[in-house]
């Protein structure tokens, strides 16, 4: 396992300049310490963004992960694609620091498309549209990113299908956004603890 607090990640991504704004990292303190979370967000708010480089620092730093996003749109899988491809050079530099210069470590995706991400460590992230009803369906998941849920009819198929997928993992993780739906908790899990 990789060791590398997040601040220090998004100092060596972002530059020893870049400041969260309050929220994101008020968000990811929330995401951090809680199993499952769902998130109503206003937009324009650093979201999306904020989350990218937390599922990024996640699966650098924890090896043999798989991490599923579903999304509404390609727009955010490009996010996260993006997000890789600028961090990889940046990312390879702090590891020689880190590690010396005579390791030859090279961080580069093992796979990199529209389908998943995967990396040298084991860590993986998957990536499906909101409208398909078989996201994640045969899947064993440690995470799930559900990002915009509510604009399709079918969010309560994409919950369902991914519920099984989840629970083929110990410790596995659910983070919902939405722009649209205030009352998810109470509309959907109500009778649950998240």
């Amino acid at each position: 396992r990789f060791k590398m607090e997040f601040h220090k990640f998004i100092n060596a991504i972002e530059g020893p300049n870049y400041k969260m704004m309050p929220n994101q990292h008020s968000l990811l303190t929330f995401i951090h310490k809680t199993k499952n979370c769902i998130i109503y967000k206003e937009r324009q708010e650093g979201v999306s963004t904020a989350i990218s480089l937390y599922l990024l620092w996640t699966l650098i730093t924890i090896p043999n992960i798989t991490i599923g996003l579903i999304s509404h749109s390609t727009q955010e899988r490009e996010i996260f694609r993006q997000t890789v491809n600028m961090s990889l050079s940046k990312l390879e530099e702090l590891f020689k620091q880190i590690l010396g210069t005579d390791r030859d470590l090279l961080f580069t995706p093992a796979t990199h498309n529209t389908n998943e991400t995967s990396f040298p460590n084991g860590s993986k992230i998957k990536y499906w549209n909101s409208t398909n009803k078989n996201a994640g369906r045969g899947e064993a998941l440690d995470m799930v990113y559900i990002s915009e849920l509510g604009y399709n009819n079918d969010w309560e198929e994409i919950i369902w299908s991914i519920t099984p997928c989840l629970a083929a993992k110990k410790d596995s993780r659910l983070i919902i956004s939405s722009t649209v739906l205030r009352n998810l908790k109470e509309g959907f899990f109500k009778d649950s603890d998240i």
